[in-house]
């Protein structure tokens, strides 16, 4: 998925018979550095960064297949929540999480300032 500032949010599922299951957990990365952790082999790559990034995808897998979705995928989360549900996995709607990958921007920017700072009171000695 495109996660703004010229980077993506990606995982790696493989696909079963019955749920998909994570091989690679979620990131946020730029396109380029995140295709070169993937083991070589062949992907199918969905979500809607997958058209703004194709160009890099193909250079870096040339096995790649390219899907371009729009994110639109309440009927298959709901095909998906029905496959738990029959399992008798059910959780509380309030009990679900936030997956957050990436910090706020208010603690990236402070974190950002604190070293900016740091710097200005301890510049580099030239010798």
């Amino acid at each position: 998925m495109d996660a703004g500032r010229h980077q993506i949010y990606g995982a790696v599922y493989k696909n079963t018979s019955d749920l998909p299951q994570l091989k690679l957990a979620e990131q946020v990365s730029t396109p380029e550095h995140w295709l070169k952790t993937l083991p070589y082999g062949p992907y199918l790559f969905v979500g809607d960064g997958v058209w703004r990034h194709k160009g890099v995808i193909n250079k870096n897998n040339l096995e790649a297949q390219v899907v371009a979705t729009n994110n639109r995928i309440l009927e298959d989360m709901c095909a998906l929540a029905e496959l738990h549900a029959n399992k008798g996995n059910i959780i509380s709607p309030h009990k679900l999480n936030g997956n957050y990958l990436r910090p706020p921007d208010a603690k990236i920017n402070k974190k950002v300032n604190l070293n900016e700072k740091r710097q200005l009171l301890n510049p580099p000695t030239i010798a």
